[in-house]
């Protein structure tokens, strides 16, 4: 069983709506009870689950080999990832994939860079299996933007200095 956090965004969506019609077992975790409805339509198991409740998240987990782990970009989002990967070596996940970002950063003035690059390293300490899918942008990030200056975005994005993986 593979459980998704971060179901209700753009890529938690789709990846269970993805994975639900291959072979593969999903378990969606939601935040609300018209999310978990949502998903029990389509056929796929959904429990509702808090970042911030370990209950929650090791029943949320429970009987799940591998996590899909994305959390929202919040203040908060250091502390969620932690208590995540905490719970889910408790709960005996074998493969945690979780999305980070290519400019992860320890230094990073950016907030959501830095919680990135804590989490990341936090995760890399554990005893788990673990995967980082280290994306600089998604087309959706600029949906708007009508002078589209790709290679801007990205030296202002990363402009703060190199990425430092350790």
């Amino acid at each position: 069983m593979i459980l998704i956090t971060g179901s209700s965004g753009n890529i938690g969506k789709e990846l269970a709506k993805l994975l639900a019609q291959s072979t593969s077992k999903v378990r969606a975790m939601c935040r609300t009870q018209d999310e978990l409805e949502q998903f029990t339509k389509l056929g796929i198991e959904a429990v509702i689950g808090d970042f911030n409740d370990a209950e929650s998240l090791r029943q949320a987990m429970q009987g799940c080999e591998r996590l899909f782990l994305l959390a929202a970009a919040v203040p908060e989002q250091s502390q969620h990832y932690r208590l995540a990967i905490d719970m889910a070596v408790e709960a005996g996940i074998k493969q945690i994939v979780k999305i980070s970002t290519g400019d992860s950063n320890l230094d990073s003035h950016i907030a959501w860079a830095k919680a990135s690059a804590e989490s990341d390293h936090y995760l890399r300490s554990k005893p788990v299996n673990w995967t980082l899918l280290r994306a600089t942008g998604f087309m959706l990030n600029i949906a708007g933007i009508e002078k589209h200056d790709f290679a801007g975005l990205s030296a202002q994005s990363n402009r703060r200095g190199q990425s430092k993986l350790d």
